[in-house]
């Protein structure tokens, strides 16, 4: 007895099609077993097959009867049992079938079902980046019809849904597909087809995360090697870089955050304003860095390109898949080449055949020079000495940098990562960095340039709490100065960007934003990532808003086409224009005539 309950039991955990098998063999021994006493116990000498049948249809029939004579009580006694089976086996049928497709449901709601789609990005694990990068992706996609996007992560798919639509109203471009499983799984991972997707991005949190799930990610199909699509990760500790480059080989483009985030911060407080390019060409509104090929670019040199392309700006050249930025001006483009341009849709650009202006009694010879700066810096985080490194890189003699710091401990970190060798006077106070008499007492008049950190001691949340704080007391004490200095600021969640309506601030970065961004930009076209790493880098060309005076002499209104001119003769490529006071503005219209005052900037990319 223990040996067919065990029999049963393991029937039973096989599931529908195993019971469903069950029955229809249960069954037919029932058919065999009743037919076989009832041809016995018959009076009449009906063959033995045609007593089966009858009792056959007495199961599939329970409203099936006959009487043809020679039946016997004992007879139909039997008959009724096999109409009393006959309603057990369909009410097991019923229970069967009811139960596989509310099993199924349920798998579809827990998102364990199998993803059939091909060409479709791949977000492995969410959290609260991931909302964003899916906007991203609907602005990219906005022309297609349901364009995919799969994200497997150990949440229920509901609740994955629900943090999406507290940011992403319901749309129709963009189809959102949530499945639940383990990202260190190469069994989850086939399940939402990695093997076919146009790309993959690791969301996740930690570097031992973005390596775990590495490891996995090689163990399928999408590290072939005849597939040509690629991931996209992003790495916060520098030891990691190098593992995670070697883990994920050709296949994977990898973005270290630290890097990225001081060198921008640090050139969006020496330029403000600078922070505006970075937010719209790294995101997929405004202008953007589009790869072009046309038939019309061959046997053209580069700065014929540059001179004759309106309603773009040309940055560089790619060949063999290799981006050049700012190349030498007698570079020829060629087949196969891409010409990388910035522009606000691809195919907008206009190319026309333009002669260059006379700038011979216009042009200013003399080379840039950084001017000093007198820079305050407030708060601290873990970025913040690699930031302090990067601003003495584009200070001129004379500056000077004090740094109000939350605590000793986080004083005596910042001592022994950055040693300053450029700056006149360099000094380190130490104090709660929203308390106003601190504030005060640094006689903030005296500096033209200032820096809040988001301190890393507390929540994110708190952390912008603070930082508010610290501007709106900023924002108070200078409110009567004739010259106020430049204020950016470091915001850690989106939600808090709107209380900065209140105060001036001449730019603010919210960091986790601007690498969700970015690591789109690289999901969509892995080339990108040169051209992002280089132009954020010190050691290639980078964006610089530079006082207009120092390229075209003033005086008249000039066309913007002098301005390009002059750029190229310092080996330079201009992009666009910031007057005092106003929004920055790029890819201005080369005949567009406009005069600078000496406060007013233009923004290049250059070597140095």
């Amino acid at each position: 007895m223990k040996k067919i309950k065990y029999f049963f039991d393991n029937m039973i955990s096989k599931g529908t099609g195993a019971l469903m098998m069950m029955l229809v063999f249960v069954s037919l021994f029932f058919v065999f077993a009743i037919g076989s006493l009832a041809y016995v116990i018959r009076v009449d000498h009906v063959d033995y097959f045609t007593t089966l049948w009858y009792t056959f249809n007495h199961i599939v029939d329970p409203g099936y009867l006959f009487g043809q004579g020679g039946e016997t009580i004992p007879f139909f006694i039997l008959m009724t049992l096999a109409t009393f089976w006959g309603i057990l086996v369909y009410s097991l049928i019923i229970t069967f079938v009811s139960t596989a497709l509310y099993n199924r449901l349920e798998e579809l709601r827990n998102g364990r079902s199998f993803v059939y789609e091909k060409m479709h990005t791949v977000i492995l694990d969410f959290n609260n980046t991931v909302p964003m990068m899916l906007q991203e992706l609907i602005l990219a996609h906005e022309s297609e019809r349901h364009y995919v996007v799969v994200i497997l992560s150990h949440l229920n798919p509901q609740e994955v849904f629900q943090s999406i639509r507290q940011v992403i109203p319901k749309q129709h471009t963009l189809k959102i597909i949530v499945r639940t499983g383990s990202i260190y799984r190469k069994e989850d991972l086939d399940m939402v087809n990695v093997e076919f997707a146009q790309s993959v991005i690791l969301a996740t949190s930690t570097d031992v995360t973005t390596i775990k799930t590495l490891l996995a990610l090689k163990q399928t199909a999408f590290y072939e090697d005849d597939n040509s699509n690629h991931a996209v990760c992003m790495v916060r500790d520098l030891k990691n870089l190098e593992m995670a480059k070697e883990l994920g080989g050709k296949h994977l483009e990898v973005i270290y955050v630290s890097e990225l985030k001081s060198k921008v911060f640090a050139r969006s407080t020496l330029h403000p304003g600078l922070s505006h390019i970075y937010k719209n060409l790294f995101s997929f509104s405004g202008e953007e860095i589009y790869f072009l090929t046309d038939d019309r670019f061959l046997g053209k040199t580069f700065e014929s390109l540059v001179l004759s392309i309106n309603k773009a700006s040309v940055i560089g050249i790619q060949k063999n898949n290799v981006p050049y930025i700012n190349p030498d001006k007698d570079t020829i483009f060629e087949h196969g080449d891409a010409l990388i341009v910035i522009e606000t849709n691809k195919h907008d650009y206009v190319l026309e055949q333009r002669e260059p202006i006379d700038i011979k009694n216009l042009y200013n010879q003399k080379p840039y020079i950084h001017t000093g700066r007198k820079i305050l810096t407030i708060g601290y985080n873990k970025n913040t000495p690699y930031v302090a490194k990067d601003m003495e890189t584009y200070v001129g003699e004379n500056s000077l940098l004090t740094m109000l710091i939350p605590n000793e401990i986080n004083a005596k970190s910042m001592l022994s990562k950055f040693n300053p060798t450029k700056y006149v006077s360099f000094n380190t106070q130490v104090g709660e960095t929203f308390i106003r008499k601190n504030i005060e007492a640094l006689e903030i008049e005296k500096f033209d340039t200032i820096a809040i950190f988001a301190n890393q001691d507390v929540t994110h949340d708190n952390a912008d709490a603070e930082t508010l704080l610290s501007l709106l007391h900023i924002h108070t004490i200078t409110k009567n100065l004739k010259k106020k200095p430049s204020v950016v600021i470091e915001i850690e969640e989106t939600k808090n960007v709107d209380a900065l309506a209140y105060v001036n601030v001449d730019d603010f970065l919210v960091s986790n934003v601007l690498v969700s961004k970015i690591m789109i930009q690289i999901a969509e076209n892995r080339y990108s990532n040169s051209v992002i790493q280089e132009l954020v880098s010190d050691y290639g060309n980078e964006f610089y808003l530079r006082r207009a005076n120092a390229y075209i002499k003033q005086g008249q209104p000039q066309k913007i086409m002098a301005y390009h001119q002059a750029a190229l003769l310092k080996k330079q490529l201009f992009i666009g224009y910031k007057k005092l006071g106003e929004q920055l503005i790029l890819n201005p219209d080369k005949d567009l005539e406009i005069s600078f005052g000496n406060d007013d900037r233009i923004v290049v990319v250059s070597f140095e």
